[in-house]
């Protein structure tokens, strides 16, 4: 066990976009406050380090210059047509010289978030006494060693819908490694670890994107008797991105049926055009009277001019934030702000949306083709124009007005008041919450108008109780954020044609852990594992085939029912990482993952138990208000 008695020299390679160093950060503020003696150090990427240099409870910021060590590379591509042996040797030069000094030094934990090949050989470099995340073996193959990391990669990695925030399983691997090796923490952890001054703003230039000692404004925002409304233009193309026509009418309705409400348009630059179009948009409403001139101060346009300082200041002065992009919306959540998001194409919002209580977050009712197939192609994704700005607004001043409503008025009792019913049938609404602790934690997301669930929703609720039954030690109670009204007949359905296929599987998975254990018990046995009789070299073989076959059969399996695909998945991954070299060692690393697959698979029929329990008939009798049951009566057996 490490010791709490000294600073504990933690390394964090984060590697990814924004939104995903952005979450880094919450987890490691969460646990920074639980275990104050955490010296933190973090390995990002150029062009988004500056989140973290201007964090300033982060020891160290390595940077990473990629276009610096691939330069050379590029440039003989350029010059030869290929990568020649002088590129590829000054690259691999200037890596080296980068990654030495993180190399030389001590880590008591390491930890790579970026979840990536490139970045796992890094981090199988790195001299640490743990290691989380993705790392490398000596002889260069793709190690995975906690059980979080297999989740990752078998799950959000592999596209399989589940509920537990990217936030969440990061601070949940976190703290569960800190735990371990150093014990309950000595604090109770209340403060939060969203704040206006989470990252800190100078008035001159710390970050990377700005020339030394560059004055930065900070006070865009001068009239703070207004409510401010921040609008992330972009993404500029792809499935995720929101027509232009959708913003601008957002944007005026905005303006013009509220007064105490103004905008401000916040953007790269490539997303120029787009605000030009927005504020012409807006123009044409006070030439048509129904913006007053004196209205124009209500509109700043920030796209393309702001530093990274900058952005985050503008978005913690404002009460809101509405936006597509990931980034955007982390970096709100993050600064307290609150979020309405619009969830377009292949955005996962349940494991990047925004984090914290009382953000919403809009999405399209039904899936287009492209959501169903996964395409990044926008042109196949047509979810975008089932979001009008017309429906979006409303959804936003019912968010906005709660303090009036406190929410007794339901999400389609008001837009039928503002003769929008139409258009809900198009979207549906969440709020997000913070669970309590005895619910699992974390965040969640409500659905505020009405829609049954389908088995893939159902199949994510319950994946998320289960990854705390693998990896936290508990859980909540069963079916906790369910209720009867989620329910419905074809779900019902769907659960019994399951319930047969987890039965099959359950009882395959326990041959091949109780074949495993054969193995292990024979080979353990033996005097060595090299020399050994025939009849037993034949009978390891026979274990050996036999689990061949019930791993195809498990396969069949899956594909007759695709959502026990999972554990397909996760059973693979644990395969690929496991320890030892003898046969004896595998055979029993084998059974281990074998049985971990089983205890959730049993997991899954407690749900299944449960959810088809609601659906059974009940009566309430008018005398004592207890549920009664309807069942029915047994057969009673005819005497002879």
């Amino acid at each position: 066990m490490i010791t709490q008695n000294r600073p504990l020299r933690v390394l964090v390679i984060q590697l990814g976009k924004l939104s995903d160093t952005i979450q880094s950060l919450m987890a490691l503020r969460a646990a920074s406050q639980l275990y104050p003696n955490l010296e933190v150090h973090v390995v990002v990427r150029e062009h988004f380090a500056d989140a973290v240099l201007n964090t300033p409870w982060i020891k160290n910021v390595t940077i990473l210059p990629t276009f610096d060590m691939i330069e050379p590379s590029l440039k003989s591509k350029a010059e030869t047509g290929d990568y020649t042996s002088e590129g590829k040797k000054k690259s691999l030069s200037r890596l080296a010289r980068w990654i030495s000094p993180l190399v030389r030094e001590k880590w008591d934990l390491a930890i790579n978030w970026s979840f990536s090949d490139p970045s796992s050989f890094i981090m199988g470099l790195v001299p640490s006494q743990v290691k989380l995340g993705f790392s490398r073996r000596k002889d260069g193959t793709l190690l995975v060693p906690d059980g979080w990391s297999h989740y990752f990669q078998a799950l959000v990695q592999g596209g399989i819908d589940q509920d537990i925030h990217i936030t969440d399983i990061l601070t949940t691997q976190l703290l569960t490694a800190l735990q371990i090796h150093l014990g309950d923490p000595k604090t109770d952890g209340e403060q939060s670890v969203t704040s206006k001054s989470f990252f800190t703003t100078h008035a001159t230039a710390t970050n990377v994107n700005s020339a030394p000692g560059e004055k930065i404004s900070t006070s865009v925002i001068r009239d703070f008797s207004k409510k401010w409304v921040a609008v992330q233009l972009g993404p500029k193309s792809g499935p995720n991105s929101w027509k232009v026509i959708h913003v601008a009418e957002l944007c005026s309705k905005i303006m013009t049926q509220t007064n105490d409400t103004g905008v401000i348009l916040l953007g790269a630059p490539e997303m120029t055009e787009e605000a030009e179009a927005i504020i012409t948009s807006l123009k044409s409403s006070i030439t048509n009277g129904a913006l007053n001139s004196r209205d124009s101060n209500r509109v700043i346009n920030r796209v393309g001019q702001s530093s990274f300082t900058e952005w985050a200041s503008l978005i913690a002065q404002c009460q809101w934030m509405i936006s597509t992009d990931s980034a955007a919306v982390s970096l709100a959540s993050v600064l307290g702000t609150r979020v309405f998001m619009l969830s377009l194409g292949t955005s996962r919002f349940l494991e990047t949306g925004p984090y914290g209580n009382a953000h919403y977050v809009v999405s399209a009712k039904k899936s287009c083709g492209g959501c169903l197939t996964g395409s990044t192609d926008p042109t196949l994704h047509q979810c975008s124009d089932h979001i009008s700005g017309s429906s979006a607004f409303t959804a936003w001043l019912y968010a906005s007005t709660e303090w009036s409503h406190r929410r007794n008025v339901s999400i389609s009792e008001f837009f039928e008041s503002r003769g929008e019913l139409d258009s809900l049938s198009t979207i549906q609404v969440f709020r997000s919450k913070i669970r309590d602790t005895e619910a699992g934690g974390g965040v969640s997301y409500e659905r505020l108008n009405f829609q049954s669930f389908t088995l893939s929703d159902w199949m994510a609720s319950t994946l998320g109780y289960i990854a705390r039954y693998w990896y936290c030690g508990w859980t909540p109670k069963i079916g906790a954020d369910m209720t009867l009204d989620q329910l419905n007949g074809l779900l019902f359905k769907d659960l019994r044609g399951l319930e047969e296929s987890v039965q099959v599987l359950s009882r395959v998975i326990g041959q091949c852990r109780q074949t495993s254990v054969q193995l292990y018990l024979k080979s353990s046995g033996l005097k060595s594992e090299a020399i050994m009789s025939l009849s037993n070299r034949n009978e390891l073989q026979e274990h050996g085939k036999k689990l061949i076959e019930l791993e195809k059969l498990i396969e069949r399996i899956v594909q007759t029912q695709p959502q026990l695909n999972v554990f397909s998945r996760l059973l693979k991954v644990l395969m690929h990482n496991l320890r030892g070299n003898q046969i004896s060692e595998l055979g029993k690393e084998s059974a281990n993952a074998y049985q971990q697959i089983q205890a959730g698979i049993e997991q899954l029929q407690l749900w299944i138990t449960h959810t088809l329990e609601l659906a059974k008939p009940k009566s309430v009798s008018p005398s004592n208000g207890k549920v009664i049951e309807f069942r029915p009566r047994a057969k009673k057996e005819i005497s002879t």
